[in-house]
């Protein structure tokens, strides 16, 4: 590719490169290979094609665990918006503005902000979407508030469950085990470390991170 110069072909590439990334929890270098697929579709002029926008959504999403500053990777968003994006590529900025702000303190402007990205997810149809990830519950955690963490979590579970969509619901179960730990709810928190374990697949990193985290505190408090 690079012998010819071809800047399509070098963006699907370092696509491709970012999700075996992203896959592998590995943030930070998802996105770089994020913003080298950017680089190739810019000079190829296929920036707001639908690769470009799926990079993009998928750059916007490293930036809530990459070790950047939080400044700086809401700077980073701003740059990244377009005022030709449409409403569900605004809703996926909504989601992580909302979770960079909840990480300064900025709770209810950051909670305001993920739920309106959700409704729009629901109000186009995506459900899974709608209903997919822990960020409402990540906010909770922050603000230290574990009992509304823990509804978030189940109301999130059982959504997903309903729709018979099972790989983002895993992750959910995963993350459960540490809230109940937290609230010394030690009974409950095995139960869910082994519905967990039950249904994370044996490639699903990120979600043994979780569970080997929630055990490991779950073993210290026995």
């Amino acid at each position: 590719f690079e012998a010819e110069s071809h800047d399509l072909g070098l963006a699907e590439y370092w696509r491709a490169e970012a999700e075996e990334r992203w896959a592998a929890a590995r943030a930070a270098e998802t996105a770089e290979a994020c913003e080298h697929a950017l680089l190739h579709l810019e000079r190829a002029g296929a920036a707001q094609s639908h690769i470009g926008q799926r990079t993009r959504q998928l750059l916007l999403r490293t930036y809530i665990h990459s070790p950047i500053p939080v400044d700086d990777a809401l700077a980073r968003v701003s740059e990244l918006s377009r005022d030709d994006d449409g409403p569900l590529v605004r809703a996926a900025e909504g989601i992580v503005v909302g979770s960079l702000l909840s990480m300064k303190g900025e709770i209810d402007h950051a909670l305001e902000l993920v739920r309106g990205a959700r409704q729009m997810y629901a109000d186009a149809g995506l459900l899974v979407s709608a209903w997919r990830g822990t960020f409402d519950a990540d906010i909770a955690i922050r603000a230290g508030d574990w009992p509304k963490a823990e509804r978030t979590l189940r109301d999130g579970f059982d959504r997903l469950e309903e729709l018979g969509e099972h790989s983002y619901s895993s992750t959910i179960a995963a993350v459960l085990p540490m809230v109940l730990v937290s609230q010394r709810k030690l009974a409950a928190a095995r139960e869910a470390l082994a519905q967990a374990r039950r249904t994370t697949a044996a490639d699903d990193l990120l979600n043994f991170v979780f569970i080997g985290f929630a055990e490991g505190r779950l073993l210290a408090h026995e």
